[in-house]
């Protein structure tokens, strides 16, 4: 395995985040444009960073130069073009890892690890619950309200938070095999995106149930798995895990979204 890489290029249409971005990789070269990198530099490997309804481009434009992708989730929302990419890659024989850190947080791990060792048996049920006040603003330097705008992020919180549980669920049912939804606009009504929706999904293995809202007064996060021999109750600071009656409870100080772009030691 290879542990160390060089950051050979950097781009950003914002000069203060170009600026900021040389302090952080002085020897690294500076774009303000994405074809002029991919064209002018070697690369192994791009990680996009950028909204959503920008990605497609850019990932077609790396398969092209047949470059390996890193990806913030999700990759994209279209359909048609998420075939598209597929078929790119494939040509190509490249490799594009989606955005899905969530899944090495030290909570998802350990909650992880009771699953994979059969303690609660075989899931069939996971329920999430999200609760946040209003959008996560976005860059100062270019668009803070971008994840609230449909023209950049595509959606509102399905997209925003919800992909992130959508990987996660299927990681423990398989999957997906149909879906039924419905979205609002029920708070944020300057928004041009969803501020809260419900999701009912069924996998291969089980059914995931989702409850989204922008339009909270406090944040909270619950989620609950259900099995066949227990279930995991979690927040994002504490793990309820009951075994047939038998009841453990570990407290964290992280919750999914701390930490969990670094792949750290297991808490297990």
């Amino acid at each position: 395995m290879i542990k160390k890489f060089k950051i050979v290029a950097g781009c950003d249409y914002a000069v203060e985040n170009i600026e900021k971005f040389k302090k952080i990789s002085p020897e690294s070269k500076v774009y303000s444009d994405v074809n002029e990198l991919l064209t002018k530099e070697k690369l192994d490997f791009i990680d996009i960073c950028t909204p959503p309804m920008s990605h497609f481009d850019i990932i077609m434009r790396a398969s092209e130069k047949k470059i390996n992708i890193i990806c913030e989730k999700p990759v994209d929302i279209v359909l048609e073009q998420l075939l598209q990419i597929k078929e790119k890659l494939a040509k190509n024989d490249l490799i594009l890892m989606p955005g899905h850190q969530y899944r090495y947080s030290p909570l998802w791990k350990k909650v992880d690890s009771v699953i994979v060792k059969g303690l609660i048996g075989k899931p069939f049920l996971m329920q999430f619950f999200i609760y946040r006040t209003e959008a996560n603003k976005g860059n100062e330097a270019w668009n803070p309200l971008w994840r609230s705008e449909i023209e950049n992020s595509g959606g509102g919180i399905i997209v925003d938070h919800g992909s992130h549980l959508f990987y996660l669920a299927s990681s423990i049912l398989g999957e997906p095999k149909y879906i039924t939804a419905q979205t609002e606009r029920l708070y944020h009504f300057q928004y041009t995106v969803e501020d809260t929706a419900w999701i009912n999904i069924k996998y291969e293995k089980g059914t995931a149930q989702y409850a989204l809202t922008w339009a909270g007064k406090e944040r909270k996060t619950i989620f609950k798995i259900f099995g066949t021999n227990g279930e995991i109750s979690a927040t994002e600071s504490e793990i309820d895990i009951n075994i047939s009656g038998k009841k453990e409870t570990i407290k964290l100080n992280e919750g999914l979204s701390s930490d969990s772009n670094q792949d750290r030691k297991s808490v297990v």
